[in-house]
């Protein structure tokens, strides 16, 4: 049956209603906006209550290729509107096999609460679990596993979502143990999370494509077609992947050839094969999460990791590379790898912060360093007014 999950975490009480399908327009994007704002609370000035929205597309946990985003919608905490965001693993996968259209979650601002949500196929339970109190994402995720399975897939927020940061993202995990774990949205909607003392949700059913489709059949044809065609395509199935937005942008400006990008790739990703994979200190070999989801067939990830001495999380290390060089003229990818890992940590996109640190050089009239960047990442770490300011820009 197709429903509607609903949590409060102020009373607890968990229900849900059915869903009829009306028009495309009703689900995913347009069913998250609608319920966000039919659910918000306001009073006289004063917003005492917010809600967030967590909503799979059409045609999510289905074999239909690169269709495992989830969308996430509720209002923005200091500003008038509802804020629109999505993100990529497998959680939008998961709660689509279990016939979810959207899991709405609703409250008041409490910042001690912590909560975290849990699905699985014997229902829904609310779980206060404030040991996660401004723990950092990696630890979070590595609890909330060893609790509920390796296989869970789980989207919260860092420190920064928990201290209403406007620059923190949303935290999505990864295929089950394989590097890298998570990543963190670039849509600054983790103070929603933060809003209603929300730390996570964790979804820990094993059913990924199970959605409900009149014709599997059929269906699974023209999602081979779709395949070929996504991976055949120069951009879609070679550069993008490869080099990330927005070094492909700036290949695109200085008129590169990305048919002749999209061939030096796929040799990489060959060569990178051959080289019997990556291992670790100990010598046992790692599993690299190549794809964000099931059922992605871009490849996004460790697209060039073709070494046993580095393992690149493409095409975010890549970006921020590239950014660097864009903004402050350093050209440094073991700087970049790890400010990736520092800003993910506390849930905040380091494209975003590097934006607001050279905001912050402007201002202070200062030039920028590796160093300094390093210790704004510590002052937002810190919550400092510094780090604050960081975090709000």
């Amino acid at each position: 049956m197709s429903k509607i999950l609903f949590v409060d975490l102020d009373t607890e009480k968990i229900s849900e209603e059915q869903f009829e399908f009306e028009n495309i327009a009703g689900t995913g994007r347009g069913l998250a906006a609608r319920l966000a704002a039919a659910q918000a609370v306001k009073e006289t000035g004063k917003r005492s209550r917010n809600c967030l929205v967590l909503a799979p597309g059409l045609l999510t946990g289905t074999r239909v290729p690169c269709t495992g985003r989830l969308v996430i919608a509720g209002l923005k905490v200091r500003e008038c509107g509802i804020h629109l965001a999505n993100t990529a693993g497998p959680f939008a996968q998961k709660l689509a096999s279990q016939g979810i259209y959207a899991l709405v979650i609703s409250g008041e601002y409490n910042p001690g609460r912590t909560a975290v949500v849990h699905l699985n196929e014997g229902g829904t339970v609310l779980h206060l679990c404030r040991e996660l109190k401004d723990k950092p994402v990696s630890c979070t995720i590595h609890d909330l596993r060893k609790r509920w399975g390796k296989g869970s897939a789980i989207v919260g927020v860092g420190p920064a979502g928990e201290h209403l940061l406007p620059l923190s993202g949303v935290f999505s995990t990864y295929p089950e143990q394989g590097i890298p774990v998570f990543s963190v949205t670039r849509d600054k909607v983790g103070e929603i999370f933060g809003s209603i003392g929300l730390k996570a949700v964790v979804i820990s059913t094993k059913d990924q494509f199970r959605a409900a489709v009149q014709n599997r059949d059929e269906m699974a044809v023209y999602s081979k077609k779709l395949s070929s065609l996504i991976i055949q395509n120069p951009v879609c199935g070679g550069a993008l992947p490869a080099y990330g937005s927005i070094t492909l942008m700036k290949m695109m400006q200085q008129n590169h050839n990305i048919r002749e990008a999209f061939n030096m790739e796929t040799k990489g990703k060959a060569a990178a094969k051959t080289k019997g994979g990556i291992k670790d200190d100990r010598g046992v070999k790692i599993r690299l999460n190549r794809n964000c989801a099931p059922g992605c067939v871009v490849g996004c990830l460790n697209r060039h990791a073709g070494s046993r001495e580095e393992i690149l999380s493409s095409p975010m290390e890549s970006e921020v590379k590239a950014v660097c060089q864009l903004m402050f003229r350093l050209n440094n990818l073991s700087f970049a790898r790890k400010l990736v890992g520092r800003c993910f940590e506390i849930g905040v996109d380091p494209v975003e912060f590097l934006a607001a640190c050279k905001i912050m050089f402007q201002v202070e009239g200062r030039s920028p360093h590796l160093s300094e960047i390093e210790r704004l990442v510590e002052e937002v770490e810190h919550l400092s007014l510094r780090g604050r300011a960081l975090g709000s820009t």
